[in-house]
This record gives C-alpha cells, sequence and structure tokens, in this order.
C-alpha cells in the first residue's frame, strides 16, 4: 500500500495533512477500509495514523473489473457465459466464441446501471457545493462513523467517498442519440461528435460528466470497431485481387 499511487502520501514522512491530495488520499483509505470490512474483513481504522492493509481493492471493485472485462472480450465465466456454451457440446462448439455475445450486449443493450464501479464524492442534490464529509469529536480528531453536510459545525474538512455505478448503454442507442438530436446542425454531428454529446448530457446548465463518459466511451469503441471493418475489408480486397492475378498468370 506504500507504493499505491492512491495512498502513498498517508505514509510519506514531512507530508502536510491540510494538503488536497493528503485529504483525498485519506477519505479514499478511510472509505475503502469501511468497504473491506462490510466484505468481511476486520480491518483496523487509524484515521490519526493510517496503517497499511494488504488488500486494494474491495469484492465489488474487482468484479468491476471483470465486468469490464467481460464486456470488451466475452463471457468466459462459468456463471455469465450462456447456458449452452456452458455445456459440453456447446463448449466443444463455442469455444473462444463468446466474444460476440459480449458484442451483442455491448451494442444492443438497454440503458442501466453496470457492476463497473468508481469512487466519488457524496453531495447535497438541491446544492452540489455542499459535500457529505467525516463529523469530528470534541477534540477536533475526525469521526469515521459519523457524516455531516459540510455547513454543519460539526464537519472536518474530509469529505465522504462512495462507490457509485457507472451507466451502461448500448452503442446503438448511443448513436441513435446523436443522430436524433436537434440541437446542432449534421456537420457538427459528423465533424464535432464530442460537442454534440455535451450538449446532450447538459441539462439546466449543468453536464453530466458520468453520462457524457459513457456516450464518449461508445462512441470510440463504435469508430475503433468501424476503423477495424474497413482496414480488414480493404486487406480482404488485396488480398483476393492478388490471389485473382496469381491464378491468372499460373493458368497462362
Amino acid at each position: 500500500m506504500k507504493k499505491d499511487k492512491r495512498f502513498e502520501i498517508l505514509f510519506k514522512d514531512n507530508v502536510s495533512k491540510d494538503s488536497p491530495e493528503y485529504k483525498k488520499a485519506l477519505s479514499r483509505y478511510i472509505s475503502l477500509i469501511q468497504e473491506l470490512n462490510k466484505d468481511g474483513n476486520k480491518f483496523e481504522l487509524n484515521v490519526n495514523k493510517p496503517k497499511p492493509i494488504p488488500r486494494a481493492f474491495s469484492n465489488a471493485e474487482i468484479e468491476s473489473m471483470k465486468s469490464l472485462g467481460d464486456t470488451l472480450y466475452g463471457y468466459y465465466d462459468n456463471g455469465k457465459k450462456s447456458f449452452f456454451l456452458s455445456k459440453w457440446l456447446g463448449g466443444l462448439i463455442g469455444q473462444m466464441r463468446t466474444y460476440m455475445s459480449a458484442k451483442k450486449n455491448l451494442y444492443f443493450g438497454n440503458r442501466n446501471k453496470k457492476n463497473e464501479v468508481y469512487w466519488d464524492f457524496v453531495t447535497k442534490d438541491s446544492d452540489p457545493n455542499i459535500s457529505l464529509v467525516y463529523a469530528k469529536y470534541e477534540d477536533g480528531s475526525i469521526n469515521p462513523n459519523r457524516f455531516v453536510w459540510s455547513d454543519d459545525a460539526e464537519a472536518s474538512d474530509i469529505k465522504v467517498m462512495r462507490m457509485k455505478g457507472l451507466i451502461q448503454e448500448g452503442i446503438f442507442l448511443t448513436l441513435a442519440q446523436i443522430i436524433k438530436y436537434e440541437g446542432v446542425p449534421w456537420y457538427s454531428k459528423l465533424f464535432h461528435p464530442s460537442k454534440t454529446l455535451k450538449e446532450l448530457c447538459t441539462v439546466d446548465g449543468v453536464l453530466n460528466e458520468h453520462l457524457y463518459f459513457t456516450y464518449m466511451f461508445n462512441f470510440r469503441l463504435w469508430l475503433a470497431d468501424l476503423i477495424t471493418i474497413l482496414v480488414l475489408g480493404l486487406l480482404g480486397m488485396i488480398v483476393k485481387n492478388y490471389l485473382q492475378e496469381f491464378s491468372k498468370e499460373a493458368k497462362e
């Protein structure tokens, strides 16, 4: 943990505990230990003098990484692959073919929350400038078991972090949103898709950054797949023409 970029500042000497980097690392450290203890661990939480722990990620974060791998490369886990592929004959026929099953979900899936998570600070719905923070004891030390809003008299300056689920949406659904959107002209959609997506994700002047991330992720994946198909198609045409010419010369 002392070499982990997320937490290394907590274990360095002569570091200001008032720096934003230290406060963010401490917030992440507290939240991680609390999450790990929910998973059945019994790690000691010492806010004043953090101690290294032997776990870098909670079960939810590990499942999140696995979920991303499933999306990109296919469902190889026995609990997630299709019923047909989990049987002997299906496994024999469909070995290494779960990639297309993942692609189907990637392109045709509906919008929902997925297993992939990220850490973020908690803010008040009515006022995003007010954050959820840890309360203070009478001596000024942090109480990691009690939360208050940052405008409370007992508020500390350490914000509370929580895991949130990323938004998932099929690529075709994202492309349909771009095509249907009437806020920008067609040439802007074609040559400046990021600008179009930003406007799509902005409500009352506030950008929904996580929805924008999902839209851009989908658009870039579609663009990468499109370029891959075009390159492979071009290579196929070149090979085909070469073989045809070679066949003609062989006959002559």
